[in-house]
């Protein structure tokens, strides 16, 4: 067959779109079922028509809203209009194949360069080369040490904030615990982290909420040590980890050292992208997302200055994205009912989508599964490339960890999906802002898109509906907050209104069976739908009022993360000092404070590398930020064991604040589990059997603030209670004698041994406190073990039952008032003084008296 044209052609030039909008007009072939551009489509491309000169612009469009097809317009508009190589990047290879295939329906000249970059097919990476096909690839594609498509002259960065951790990755060593480095790395800052933390990091048999605990080394002894650092990791790394450390290993002084049970983290701050070839040198990088923020966020996740925003039109919300019937079942049911109703509807639905924030939660979430459930338990591996395994399985759930972008399951794919914890870290910098820092505020935003984004994984049109449970008390007392909520679209703050009141259930059943009249979607679910219709009137999507003072700074956090990259530790400091002094009122004060932290910690470093007069700054700077925080982690740097004392400097009650501040949000500011709880302690601590009493004791210890521990081997105490660096209480429980019984000759030996151990067993700091307390009902030491007790105190059972009530009172009143900030500890702080159960207070209580003091008296004889 000639290929000559039958026409008479005239030759002409190449032709060039006006704009994108022109370029959809221009596709050919194009599915049928794509007719026309949606009314906010056509507004979006029209305002980035108006910013395509820029050279970092970031367009919204939420879950279900055509995102997909708005970029790749801006994609084949940059390469038809002006000849630019263009990638557009996706977080995962599977949407990486998603965006290729709507590419393709669209009549979009594209190529896949996904892989081992060796192997992309020489063909489709000559025409992207050529700027004749966009490139679609994954994050990683660009963001490793070598990368292929490394000449990139627009960059298009779909599902941005979930790219942000595949961007970050790049400046990241990560060490896992199964590693012997990881232990050797440990040990190496020993004494730069608290001593019980260090045993339990060291430890295999660690309570699972422990695992999830974080802490920073301070800058200051991380920097000490980098020398020895430097010399154990070149010599022990292999595989994976050797290319974060590449990247971090030259910049240290701008990085990181987190600690947590799974695993080590080095990494800066903020990604020095810019730093980053096949980022910083494209003309114009177009990022992508369902909800922007008005906090920075972006900008920190892409350590970029300063996105130029398009908003999503304000007309967008006339275009439903379907129906979401949101169940909070930790409003009135248990952890383990929680858990039941989960693998209920699990059981009766053909499949389910659990997304979790980490990956040990979501091992834990899927091991239970496998174990109650005959459905097919599937992980990330097997969507790779594509869903189909998940959606074409007729009885299957999967689990996947931080995934809450990107997962489009749209009507009979996936009717149900359970989001199990509150997405507020996602890595172990996140963990430690959001539970060792209480710089929720900061986090608020993020958590917001991620909740955003994740109850919309299996509404995809305006016909869609899904079941979504919102399990655990993180997120109930997230969505619970109206400032929360009022940043959401107004469809889902009337779907989370609708599912807050219709939580209450006395049993799993009772939640079922709301679940099962959502599934026939009959007319007892058309009057709920009408219902949430109605309450939608009644919300407005608004900006967080803190979200602006965050913007205003985060430019200047942006060029302090480079400039510690370039060691220009002067204009560190300079932009430090200014971003704590910019940060105002109470609810940016830990932000504060960190900030004026990070000054005294460039500070310091200047000290050292060009002269002492820089000492004096950095402990003026240090001391306001300890003035500033109401944080332990800070206060406590560079203060040593037996150095707090004092009403207003009362370090043991913020520690204890913070900790007790967890375990209510973690019993629930709503809901039953708080008062089952309660009393159970109670009657552990009215029981005769030492097991049981022991966990009472241990309870009763996490309710006053102390961290608590049960050592199973013979010999040692059977409670532990502890504030480091300052005290520690070793319980020996004799709640099983007899009330007539004295403290024996045994007992005495076993305390005096608990004391000559305690220093090995815990690791005490120099000047730390310690006390042996025995718990007995009879107030009495025999007379024959008086000499032989040494320093042991004794407390009576009843006063500890006693202690217990006040603590349930105290708590009573604290949740009471939760409402009133989204900053716990502040409450826990004002009501722990009024109730008189500050940890100084409660240890002067239980210590007061020594068993050397109350020994046996004779009795008298009959007939004397």
């Amino acid at each position: 067959m000639s290929d000559k044209s039958p026409f008479n052609l005239r030759p002409t030039g190449k032709i060039r779109p006006a704009d994108p909008e022109a370029v959809f007009a221009d596709l050919r072939p194009r599915d049928e079922a794509v007719k026309h551009l949606w009314s906010h489509q056509a507004d979006i491309l029209r305002e980035y028509h108006k910013k395509s000169t820029s050279r970092d612009v970031a367009l919204e469009l939420p879950t279900g809203m055509g995102k997909t097809l708005v970029g790749l317009l801006v994609a084949e508009y940059r390469r038809r209009a002006f000849d630019e190589r263009v990638v557009y990047l996706c977080p995962t290879r599977q949407l990486a194949k998603q965006v290729m295939g709507h590419a393709t329906s669209y009549g979009i000249s594209a190529v896949l360069l996904v892989g081992q970059q060796r192997a992309y097919a020489q063909p489709d990476y000559a025409r992207y080369a050529a700027s004749e096909a966009v490139a679609i690839t994954t994050y990683s594609g660009v963001f490793n040490i070598n990368p292929r498509l490394n000449d990139a002259q627009v960059m298009i960065l779909d599902d941005a904030h979930s790219g942000g951790d595949f961007v970050a990755d790049l400046w990241s060593l990560v060490l896992p615990r199964a590693l012997q480095v990881y232990r050797d790395t440990i040990e190496l800052y020993a004494n730069a982290i608290p001593r019980s933390l260090f045993m339990r990091l060291l430890s295999s048999d660690v309570d699972p909420r422990d695992r999830l605990e974080t802490y920073k080394v301070p800058t200051q002894a991380f920097l000490a040590l980098t020398p020895a650092l430097t010399e154990l990791l070149d010599g022990s790394l292999q595989g994976d980890p050797v290319y974060g450390w590449r990247m971090v290993r030259d910049n240290l002084a701008a990085t990181h050292l987190y600690v947590s049970w799974p695993a080590l983290n080095v990494r800066p701050l903020i990604p020095p992208t810019l730093r980053h070839q096949p980022f910083s040198n494209t003309r114009q990088r177009v990022y992508m997302s369902a909800t922007l923020g008005a906090g920075g966020e972006l900008e920190r996740l892409m350590g970029v200055e300063r996105i130029e925003r398009i908003p999503v039109p304000e007309t967008w919300e006339s275009q439903r994205t379907g129906r979401r019937f949101i169940l909070f079942p930790s409003l009135s049911l248990p952890p383990d009912e929680v858990d039941e109703l989960v693998r209920q509807a699990v059981k009766v639905r053909d499949r389910t989508l659990v997304i979790c924030p980490s990956h040990p939660q979501a091992e834990q979430v899927a091991e239970q599964l496998k174990q109650t459930t005959d459905a097919a338990v599937l992980f990330s591996p097997a969507v790779e490339d594509s869903l189909t395994p998940f959606t074409e399985h007729d009885h299957a759930v999967l689990v996947l960890a931080g995934r809450y972008d990107g997962i489009d399951l749209p009507d009979q794919s996936c009717r149900q999906e359970a989001l199990i914890g509150l997405p507020s870290a996602l890595n172990l910098q996140e963990r430690f802002l959001m539970d060792r820092l209480r710089a929720q505020v900061v986090l608020r935003d993020r958590i917001r898109t991620r909740l955003i984004q994740g109850v919309g994984r299996c509404t995809r049109n305006p016909r869609d509906y899904a079941a979504v449970l919102l399990c655990g008390t993180d997120i109930l007392d997230f969505c619970l907050r109206r400032e929360n909520r009022e940043g959401m679209p107004r469809d889902l703050q009337a779907e989370m209104r609708f599912g807050l009141d219709n939580s209450e259930a006395d049993r799993v059943e009772g939640l079922m069976k709301w679940l099962n009249v959502f599934f026939a979607q009959g007319s007892d679910w058309a009057q709920a739908d009408e219902m949430i219709r109605a309450l939608r009137t009644e919300f407005a999507q608004t900006t967080d009022p803190i979200a602006s003072e965050l913007m205003r700074v985060v430019g200047h956090e942006v060029r302090y993360g480079y400039a510690m990259w370039d060691g220009d530790f002067v204009t560190s400091l300079r932009l430090a000092r200014e971003i704590g002094d910019q940060l105002p009122g109470d609810e940016l004060r830990n932000y504060r404070a960190w900030w004026l932290y990070l000054a005294s910690a460039v500070a310091g470093v200047l000290a050292t590398s060009q002269g002492k007069e820089y000492v004096p700054l950095s402990s003026e700077l240090l001391e306001r930020a300890r003035a500033a925080a109401d944080v332990s982690w800070i206060r406590s740097i560079g203060l040593k064991a037996g150095g707090l004392r004092g009403q207003e400097q009362d370090q043991l009650t913020v520690i204890a604040a913070e900790n007790i501040a967890v375990r209510i949000q973690e019993l629930g500011l709503t809901g039953r589990r708080f008062e089952a709880s309660m009393a159970a302690m109670r009657e552990q601590l009215g029981s005769r059997d030492p097991e049981t009493f022991h966990a009472g004791l241990a309870s009763l210890g996490e309710l006053l603030g102390f961290m608590t521990s049960r050592p199973k081997e013979t010999g040692n105490p059977d409670v532990i209670w502890r504030l480091e660096p300052e005290v520690a209480v070793l319980w020996e429980a004799k709640n099983q004698a007899e009330d007539e019984t004295p403290i024996s000759l045994s007992t005495a030996r076993q305390c005096v041994g608990h004391m000559n151990g305690a220093k090995g067993l815990l690791q005490l700091h120099d000047g730390e406190a310690c006390y042996v307390i025995v718990a007995c009902h009879r107030m009495e030491t025999a007379r024959d073990a008086v000499a032989q007790i040494g320093d042991t105190r004794a407390f009576p059972v009843t006063k500890i039952l006693k202690l217990a009530e006040a603590v349930v009172h105290f708590l009573r009143r604290t949740r009471a008032r939760a409402g009133e900030t989204s900053d716990i500890v502040s409450i826990v702080r004002e009501e722990i003084t009024t109730a008189a159960l500050e940890p100084r207070r409660v240890i002067s209580e239980i210590t007061a008296t020594s068993a050397r003091d109350i020994a046996e008296q004779p009795r008298p004889t009959s007939g004397s």
